[in-house]
C-alpha cells in the first residue's frame, strides 16, 4: 500500500476523531433548573424555562384563547423540541388514551406518545380549582420524565396572584391547545 495513503487515513481518521469529540463534548442538554431563569404568567403560574431557550406568554381572550407560556430553543436547525404549559379558562375536554396518573403528587391525565421522530408528553392537571396542561414536544431517546425534561416539567407553580375568574388582559399573539400544536409540528 502507497504511504500517501496511509497517511491520508490516517489524516481522515482524526479528522473524524476530533469531530466525534467536538459534538459529544458540546453540551446539548437543557442545563440545571435555576430558579433565576423562572418566567412568571400574570395569570398566576409559572416554569424555569432551560437555558439556551426563550419564552413567550399569551394572554386569554375568552371564550376560546387561554393564558400560555410557550418555550423554545433560541438556536436550532431541524426540528424544534418544544415546551408549553397552559392554563384553561374552562373545563377541557379529556385528554384522547391518556392514563391517569398523578403529577406533583396530585391527580393528573397524562399520556405519551412516541412518533416515528418524536416524543409527545403531555399532562393535564387542577390546581386551586383551575385547569392546566404541560405538554412537551421530544427528540430524545427515552421516555420524557426519566430524562433531562423531568426537572423542568417539575417546576410549574401556581401562584398566589392566580385568578379562578378568565383573565382580561389583552392578547399578545396567536394562542393555542399545547398538545395539539405540539402534534401538528410533528410530522406523521
Amino acid at each position: 500500500m502507497d504511504n500517501g495513503y496511509i497517511k491520508i487515513g490516517v489524516f481522515l481518521l482524526v479528522v473524524t476523531a476530533m469531530a466525534g469529540l467536538t459534538f459529544f463534548l458540546m453540551d446539548r442538554g437543557l442545563g440545571a433548573v435555576e430558579e433565576a431563569r423562572r418566567v412568571k404568567h400574570p395569570a398566576g403560574f409559572s416554569i424555569v424555562v432551560p437555558k439556551g431557550w426563550e419564552s413567550q406568554s399569551y394572554f386569554a381572550a375568552p371564550p376560546k384563547l387561554n393564558n400560555s407560556i410557550a418555550l423554545s430553543p433560541t438556536q436550532s436547525a431541524g426540528p424544534q423540541p418544544r415546551f408549553a404549559v397552559v392554563r384553561f379558562e374552562t373545563t377541557p375536554k379529556a385528554i384522547e388514551n391518556a392514563v391517569e396518573s398523578t403529577f406533583q403528587g396530585q391527580p393528573a391525565s397524562i399520556v405519551e406518545t412516541v412518533k416515528r421522530d418524536a416524543t409527545l408528553w403531555t399532562a393535564r392537571f387542577q390546581r386551586e380549582g383551575m385547569w392546566f396542561e404541560i405538554a412537551v414536544r421530544s427528540f430524545d431517546f427515552e421516555p420524557v420524565m426519566s430524562g433531562q425534561w423531568r426537572g423542568f416539567i417539575e417546576s410549574f407553580r401556581v401562584h398566589a396572584s392566580a385568578s379562578t375568574s378568565p383573565t382580561t388582559l389583552p392578547l399578545s399573539g396567536v394562542n393555542f391547545d399545547a398538545s395539539k400544536a405540539l402534534q401538528s409540528s410533528v410530522q406523521h
